[in-house]
């Protein structure tokens, strides 16, 4: 028998906490290390799709002690990230940088992954190398349960296993509040139901519906002397006749209808 593997699908609601976790973690680093706040509000949380995991050899592990993140760290990450942290003249290009501006950034970026391995799995155990293979294969399939934190603007863009969800708490699910119970016949008499008076019909060809005009009178098949069916929720059950009280019109009852 195989093993049975649970399926996570978070919702919008939980990925918000994610968000906020990371979010605070990210504003905590950016106060220290860059000028242009504004970067970070590009940061996105959501489920991980298997296109957000591809094979790829520029990705650095980090291990929390809840699980695992994987930052994608490509040379348009590292441009990206250098331009956030030192300003675009500093670093136009990642491979112009000078050595004391790299130094810079790899430090920042550092301090960066640290900080959010601990917000999204924990506190960091381990500098993981970039081995591909340290990655689960399952981690790609539906309802693993897996993230994707992205921040354009910082060249971000990381990929957070299940461990993500033991820091989050479960949502609080109060008890719907149950009116008192009643008995049927008080409780019936707050209902409400909609009634309908049939005043008649009338047949035409389709011709002469199309040439209706304002103004036409048309004869129903019902004379106003003749009592009419009152239906309650689409079924009859009452005839009356046609009259006015207090200058409205107004039906008054005659016969209860057969109920069959």
């Amino acid at each position: 028998m195989s093993e049975i593997r649970p399926i996570h699908l978070p919702g919008s609601s939980a990925l918000s906490l994610v968000l906020q976790r990371a979010r605070a973690a990210l504003a905590a680093w950016a106060s220290d290390w860059i000028v242009d706040a504004q970067r970070i509000t590009a940061l996105s949380v959501e489920n991980a799709m298997a296109e957000d995991l591809g094979v790829s050899r520029n990705v650095e592990a980090r291990q929390g002690a809840n699980g695992h993140v994987w930052f994608r760290r490509g040379p348009l990450e590292r441009a990206s990230f250098g331009q956030a942290v030192v300003g675009p003249l500093l670093m136009p290009r990642s491979i112009y940088a000078d050595e004391w501006i790299t130094d810079i950034a790899e430090d920042a970026w550092a301090v960066l992954t640290r900080a959010l391995c601990e917000a999204l799995v924990g506190a960091p155990q381990s500098h993981l190398p970039a081995d591909m293979s340290a990655r689960p294969a399952d981690l790609s399939t539906i309802g693993s349960g897996a993230v994707k934190v992205c921040c354009e603007p910082m060249g971000l863009h990381a990929i957070a296993d299940a461990g993500v969800w033991r820091l989050v708490p479960p949502a609080e699910r109060m008890a719907a509040h149950q009116p008192a119970l009643v008995s049927l016949d008080r409780a019936a008499q707050s209902a409400r139901l909609r009634l309908e008076v049939m005043l008649g019909d009338a047949e035409l060809e389709l011709p002469k519906v199309m040439d209706l005009r304002v103004g036409d009178v048309l004869r129903l098949s019902a004379r106003l002397h003749e009592p009419l069916t009152v239906s309650c929720e689409g079924r009859p059950f009452a005839r009356v006749l046609l009259g006015v009280a207090d200058g409205r019109k107004a039906i008054q009852f005659t016969v209860e209808e057969n109920p069959s």
